[in-house]
């Protein structure tokens, strides 16, 4: 709009929607102790594997707090370009040699993406530049907390249901995560807000405030 320097006659804001598949209610917020080495609290990053998400940030932060004992692990979700992934193997394999606590596990089919949120506790997200975040508003429909980047626009879809860091910063990443685990009434505090949220989205809704908004344009022209 700044670069037109001209406002539109017409104007809109139409989001994305989700799959109902994805909604369920936020689980009860355990808290860390109550997670053990042998059943870890679960932390989930779905995104593809492109050098602005920042999933090595993500990997470094969680290797950090499983350093201080936290009984924690990471798991990577998301196809990408191959030097990004590269990247994202190497750190992986620096950080965790023996494949105990992080995982990527490459692409995974759209129809099963929603079980994998599920089995989560925290989801992550690292991005500094995004349009609106499809796997974030998941996240949300699925009820679970989220840790994420302070990057636009992902506040203006999260708002006051996440804590939030500089993705380019691993020790902010950390920082994050671990308040979340050391409060599980913020988790669950925090999930139920994003939970409300995107009940707002829905494709139904998409689509009619779509076409509601192209008959606007042709009825304009006329």
């Amino acid at each position: 709009m700044k670069e037109i320097r001209k406002k539109p006659a017409l104007l809109t804001i139409i989001p994305h929607g989700l799959e109902e598949r994805f909604f369920q209610k936020p689980k009860m917020a355990r808290p860390i102790t109550d997670f053990t080495f042998d059943h870890p609290f679960k932390i989930l990053y779905v995104s593809t594997v492109f050098y602005y998400k920042h999933p090595w940030n993500v990997a470094q932060a969680i290797a950090e707090l499983r350093s201080k004992g936290y009984p924690i692990t990471g798991e990577f979700i998301g196809d990408g370009i191959p030097g990004a992934q590269a990247r994202l193997n190497r750190t992986l394999n620096k950080l965790d040699s023996k494949n105990q606590f992080l995982f990527y596990r490459g692409g995974l089919q759209f129809e099963a993406i929603h079980q994998a949120f599920q089995s989560a506790d925290l989801f992550v997200f690292a991005s500094s530049c995004e349009t609106i975040a499809s796997t974030v508003l998941e996240a949300m429909a699925s009820g679970l907390p989220i840790a994420s980047s302070d990057r636009g626009p992902l506040p203006e879809v999260l708002g006051q249901a996440a804590v939030y860091f500089d993705p380019e910063k691993p020790g902010q990443i950390a920082t994050a995560i671990e308040k979340l685990m050391m409060q599980p009434a913020l988790r669950q505090d925090l999930a139920y807000k994003g939970f409300e949220q995107a009940s707002s989205y829905s494709w139904k809704k998409c689509a009619d405030e779509t076409f509601s908004f192209l008959a606007r344009v042709i009825n304009s022209t006329f």
